[in-house]
């Protein structure tokens, strides 16, 4: 996938998550035309046992107060939107003229290593499915 200036500070901002958030970890994502993709831990928060590849778990973390999804998400799409309003002051952007992201989000908690491992591959392969992908505005064209 081929990123756009926006995309650009997405994807960085994605992966600056971790690096501000020490109970946060970023698994995979994918920065599409339209919408991301993302699993998130929040490590610690109980029932958060993450499987990882070999079958493991991961173990709990931190006492320092936890941060709830929709802090994350909403603490996210605050940066990232600053961010593009502050290229576009600077002349780096060029002006856009609708939000960056929808009101609201979807979200699916991750229960079992079969759930993880499907979802993880959606992901990984979904920008190579973008031509049939229905949240491509070519495909949401051809439907109505």
């Amino acid at each position: 996938m081929r990123l756009n200036d926006i995309g650009i500070i997405i994807f960085q901002t994605i992966e600056e998550i971790p690096k501000y958030y020490s109970n946060i970890e970023v698994d995979i994502f994918s920065v599409m035309p339209n919408h991301i993709h993302l699993i998130i831990c929040i490590v610690g928060a109980d029932p958060c046992v993450r499987p990882i590849k070999n079958g493991q778990t991961r173990g709990f973390a931190p006492t320092e107060k936890q941060l709830s999804l929709p802090q994350i998400i909403q603490r996210f799409k605050s940066l990232t939107t600053k961010k593009c309003i502050d290229g576009v002051k600077q002349n780096i952007l060029i002006p856009f003229e609708n939000r960056i992201w929808q009101r609201n989000y979807y979200e699916h908690i991750i229960r079992n290593e079969k759930s993880y491992d499907e979802i993880y591959s959606y992901i990984e392969s979904n920008p190579s499915t973008w031509g049939r992908d229905m949240n491509n505005p070519k495909n949401i064209a051809k439907r109505a």
